[in-house]
């Protein structure tokens, strides 16, 4: 343990822990739950987890000296944490990096990079103006799959419907256009009219 400053006659005394190091300084949770920020000794740099004696006068709260040292991170790892709020501010950016993957948030923009990316929420609400999705295959499963739109338009070469039991369509008027041919298979076909039934052809085969 270093020798401790003596202190003015003004001082206020606490201790605390370290919760985050910004080198003349660190942030310093004290134990009645209060998260000060106090300025350290650089001989002697806090870390995460240190434990301080601080005096506070009218400049602010500084170090006196370092009661209780952190058990040293295994294989270079550095733990943040904090029982209510944690907060991390930049003026520019805020960029992580872990071997191939990536996460940069500024005001302007959030970007993930990563080979494989996994999201579980319980609820999840989303609000934005535009989404574009550019993917070679996208697959979804789900329980009861919900659609509202205006308008909805679908440009595909080829299409695949596949319904094991009911396909209903409801609309108030319905066009189909096919460009060459139109065919219709069924086991049984009934076509039922309030009004009029036209076939117009040039030429009607029937049986």
């Amino acid at each position: 343990m270093h020798a401790l400053t003596p202190l003015p006659e003004t001082a206020h005394v606490a201790r605390g822990e370290v919760i985050a190091d910004a080198g003349s300084a660190a942030l310093v949770r004290l134990r009645d739950g209060r998260t000060v920020r106090a300025s350290v000794c650089l001989e002697h740099r806090a870390a995460v987890g240190d434990e301080l004696a601080l005096a506070r006068d009218a400049d602010g709260w500084f170090s006196v000296g370092t009661l209780r040292r952190a058990a040293p991170a295994p294989d270079g790892a550095v733990a943040l944490e904090a029982e209510r709020r944690l907060v991390l501010r930049a003026g520019e950016s805020i960029e992580l990096v872990v071997g191939e993957t990536s996460f940069t948030l500024d005001p302007e923009k959030l970007a993930l990079t990563a080979a494989r990316a996994e999201l579980s929420v319980g609820d999840t609400l989303f609000t934005g103006e535009t989404v574009v999705a550019v993917v070679e295959r996208a697959k979804h499963v789900a329980g009861v799959l919900e659609t509202e739109a205006q308008r909805v338009v679908t440009r595909a070469k080829e299409t695949y419907a596949d319904v094991e039991d009911v396909a209903l369509l409801r609309a108030g008027r319905i066009r189909q256009l096919a460009k060459d041919a139109l065919h219709l298979f069924a086991g049984r076909a009934v076509i039922r009219a309030d009004e009029d039934v036209a076939i117009d052809a040039e030429k009607i085969h029937l049986g």
